[in-house]
């Protein structure tokens, strides 16, 4: 399969198949990570260093502000894999991205 065929068969793709193909949050804590995903963004815009201590503390402020406990939503190290693999983040590492 060649670059022309993947892009003919994306272009036949229908509208629902598409939005399952790319960001969306769906999970359990979708409401958490709809406002963390923008933020995270925010920050390297401004190419601010965003380590992934960094996101788990704010994913937890975030949860306490809806009112949902630390026993529901603990924030640990496999939820911030899942979270990264769903929002196509990528590595975040504790330097500013260059981009």
């Amino acid at each position: 399969m060649d670059r022309d065929d993947i892009e003919r068969r994306a272009a036949l793709m229908s509208h629902e198949a598409l939005q399952s193909s790319f960001r969306s949050s769906s999970g359990q804590f979708s409401a958490i990570e709809d406002i963390l995903y923008p933020w995270i963004q925010m920050m390297r815009r401004a190419k601010l260093a965003v380590p992934p201590s960094l996101v788990i503390a704010k994913a937890k402020k975030i949860a306490a502000s809806m009112d949902i406990t630390e026993d529901s939503f603990k924030a640990s190290w496999q939820w911030l894999k899942t979270f990264r693999r769903n929002e196509g983040l990528g590595s975040m590492h504790g330097s500013a991205n260059p981009s």
